[in-house]
């Protein structure tokens, strides 16, 4: 009886040692494992700069841990910790670009879910990271459906607006995460939210692509691209089960944006204050793009993911044929594209997993555009500075990290007709 207790008690502890050897190399390849995923060597080949993956993608749709290193030679100059957030991307070679100088070698991250960050590592050691805005990077908002230069438009203006950015001026993923984890971030951010709409005429506009968790069999139009190819049927499995991810060109919208620049509304309603308040349990509003009235009719429901967060949209309405946003050099075409409303917080969080949600959302809806008025006697810099200067007060009397951007847009809406 002794021999078959040590026996039992000998495979129990056998099977218990295989469970944590098992999951401790889980573990480590999700959390610790580095991977080198790409090298970059200096022109005159006196310095390289290597990308790592630190352990995997948070699951389903998380971030990614990478690592830059720059060595000369066999030493090691410095390195450089970040997190990507790519809408569950992993590291690879695709996310960087590499760009080498005299004194130092610059490199831009770019994902889905974030806005470009640079990291600049000199030869002496030290080192910058700062988020980039889009005029920091391009000169203007790019857009992937930008109308082409060569395409004749008579664009009907609807209404132009002189608008300045207001931006985050957290200098990397780290900081920002840091922000979400303080106790109070979400009133904090919600706060500062209602002082740009209050003391602000404030338009809340931004395009975080919603997804898709079905097979899409659809126009790949309708899509977003990350270096030209769409973002389609990336198949996962969520709660043990399989879902084909893909990312739709998408705007959201406060009542102030929807009313100046997107009410063209072709068939159906368009957007009204209540559909604003979220509302538990309920169906959300949407409105699409002209091209998708091939797929869809009023009264339809989508299912799409937002931040993270599953949602059951109701097909109110259909833009106008050929309308477009314009947004300094840059057209949207919206028969691609599709529009929710930027929800208003119900003030109630069931757990950790919404409060991040309700922090990611007041964190796009707080990236808007401020409405410009002209001051006497000011130049364009003098009131860019103005402005500058009362959202960063503003901002630091929450303790946060708020800007705007050095240049004034022109943003307008209207239908295009090509001329033949």
């Amino acid at each position: 009886m002794k021999k078959i207790m040590k026996v039992i008690l000998g495979v129990i502890a056998v099977v218990f040692i295989i469970i944590v050897v098992f999951w401790v190399s889980i573990v480590y390849v999700s959390d610790y494992k580095i991977t080198t995923v790409d090298i970059s060597v200096s022109p005159d080949e006196t310095y390289e700069l290597v990308l790592q993956a630190v352990g995997e993608a948070d699951f389903p749709f998380g971030s990614a841990s990478g690592r830059l290193i720059l060595y000369e030679g066999e030493s090691k100059i410095s390195k450089a910790d970040f997190e990507l957030f790519d809408d569950g991307g992993c590291i690879r070679s695709s996310i960087w670009e590499v760009t080498w100088h005299e004194d130092c070698v610059e490199v831009i991250l770019s994902g889905d879910e974030q806005i470009d960050e640079q990291i600049i590592l000199y030869f002496d050691g030290k080192k910058e990271v700062k988020q980039l805005t889009d005029w920091d990077r391009y000169g203007n908002i790019s857009s992937q459906n930008s109308m082409d230069e060569t395409e004749e438009i008579n664009f009907e203006t609807h209404q132009e607006l002189r608008l300045i950015g207001v931006v985050d001026t957290y200098a990397n993923a780290s900081e920002l995460t840091a922000l979400f984890e303080d106790h109070d971030s979400l009133e904090r951010m919600i706060s500062f939210n209602q002082i740009l709409n209050d003391q602000f005429e404030f338009y809340e506009i931004y395009n975080q692509p919603l997804q898709s968790k079905f097979y899409w069999n659809m126009d790949d139009s309708f899509l977003k691209c990350y270096d030209g190819v769409p973002i389609k049927n990336q198949e996962i499995e969520i709660d043990g089960e399989n879902c084909f991810i893909s990312s739709l060109n998408s705007f959201q919208l406060n009542l102030n944006a929807y009313n100046h620049f997107f009410d063209f509304i072709g068939e159906g309603r368009g957007f009204c204050e209540s559909d604003f308040q979220y509302k538990r349990n309920e169906k959300v509003p949407i409105i699409l793009g002209n091209d998708y009235k091939s797929y869809y009719s009023i009264g339809d429901s989508i299912k799409l993911n937002y931040l993270e967060k599953d949602f059951e949209y109701e097909i109110i309405g259909f833009f106008e044929q050929g309308l477009n946003i314009k947004i300094e050099n840059s057209e949207y075409s919206m028969d691609k594209y599709l529009c929710v409303p930027f929800f208003e917080f119900d003030g109630n969080v069931i757990d950790d997993s919404e409060k991040v949600f309700w922090l990611r959302c007041y964190e796009e809806k707080n990236l808007g555009y401020i409405k410009v008025d002209i001051i006497n006697d000011m130049s364009e810099e003098e009131t860019i500075e103005f402005y500058k200067t009362k959202i960063q007060n503003n901002a630091e009397k929450l303790m946060l990290k708020y800007s705007t951007l050095d240049i004034i847009y022109d943003i307008s809406s209207g239908i295009a007709n090509n001329n033949e």
